[in-house]
């Protein structure tokens, strides 16, 4: 990933997540990697989750890319229980 878009995407992470008073988390994904297995490569506020950098991504969107051909499309809120049960709302926007 181009080091400027990379930065330019941290600072929305930052905004994204500040906008909606902090309980928001937003992970960047280096798609480009051989396993998606430790696709993060940023994360604001992981401690909503417990994700961190090296970490992969959600089940869903792990089942979905399994099951297609292609490029992913963009899910805009589907619902997620994490690993300890907390619900989440969330969004896959693929770049």
């Amino acid at each position: 990933m181009d080091k400027h878009v990379f930065e330019i995407l941290k600072q929305l992470a930052a905004g994204i997540c500040l906008s909606s008073g902090g309980a928001c988390e937003v992970a960047i994904h280096d798609m480009s990697r051989p396993s998606l297995s430790d696709s993060v490569i940023f994360i604001e506020n992981g401690e909503l989750t417990g994700r961190k950098v090296g970490d992969g991504m959600l089940r869903p969107v792990m089942e979905a890319l399994k099951n297609k051909k292609g490029p992913i499309d963009d899910v805009l809120q589907y619902e997620f229980a994490a690993e300890d049960g907390k619900e989440l709302s969330c969004t896959l926007v693929c770049v």
